[in-house]
């Protein structure tokens, strides 16, 4: 109740119109709503943090590396570094079709109980029709590029960093991100990761999530206050 949260469907998302074609195009987005936010309300983002999840964290992050953002802290909740696809060769047979057909897609067939053990949270993501099921493969090839950009740069990385893994994550790689986390500047501690055993991939809307929210809001106040 004392700190102001701003949200935002991404383009082509929920409520928000328009296409995504591009990872790049995600990551331009987030800059301008948050360059629209801070000037709109005045809010000093110094003394702000952006909290993300999944696919989004890896944007955010992006975001960070891109743009040099002086912000308080990147709280990044079970980031898709690089996403379980279950066949073998995914990604180079990804690079063959979108070279044969540019504007393909591959839809997802994840149900809520792999995101979940909530059943009421599992139900309520089936049945939303705001959900994009469909992603095109240009994006979901340069979610890959930029996580492994990501990781490869995380060492210059100065904004104090949260990582939250889920235990038990059927969508992406637990291993890519204790990589990107190993690769933070370690020198002053401003880093720090959490591993939930048990949780699937959706902490938000866990069972137990009410510590992952204070993990969340103990290191947020702590990095924003450090820097009034």
């Amino acid at each position: 109740q004392d700190r102001w949260v701003f949200a935002w469907d991404a383009r082509g998302h929920g409520k928000t119109g328009g296409k995504l074609e591009s990872f790049e195009q995600l990551v331009d987005d987030a800059d301008q709503f948050i360059s629209f936010v801070a000037q709109r309300y005045n809010i000093d983002l110094g003394a702000s943090a952006v909290v993300s999840h999944s696919f989004s964290s890896v944007a955010l992050g992006s975001w960070i590396q891109k743009y040099k953002p002086c912000i308080a802290a990147h709280v990044m909740l079970a980031p898709a570094f690089k996403i379980n696809l279950f066949v073998p060769f995914s990604y180079p047979l990804l690079k063959f079709w979108v070279s044969i057909f540019p504007e393909a897609q591959v839809r997802s067939f994840v149900s809520g109980r792999v995101l979940t053990r909530n059943r009421e949270e599992a139900r309520c993501y089936d049945n939303d029709e705001t959900i994009t099921r469909d992603i095109s493969v240009n994006t979901l090839l340069g979610l890959r590029e930029a996580s492994c950009s990501l990781i490869a740069g995380a060492n210059e990385i100065s904004v104090p960093t949260l990582l939250l893994i889920s235990g038990s994550d059927f969508i992406v790689d637990r291993s890519e991100q204790m990589r990107f986390f190993e690769a933070l500047p370690q020198k002053d501690e401003s880093n720090e990761f959490k591993v939930f055993p048990g949780m699937r991939h959706d902490i938000f809307h866990e069972i137990g999530r009410g510590e992952a929210l204070s993990l969340i809001r103990s290191f947020v106040l702590e990095k924003s206050e450090a820097l009034r």
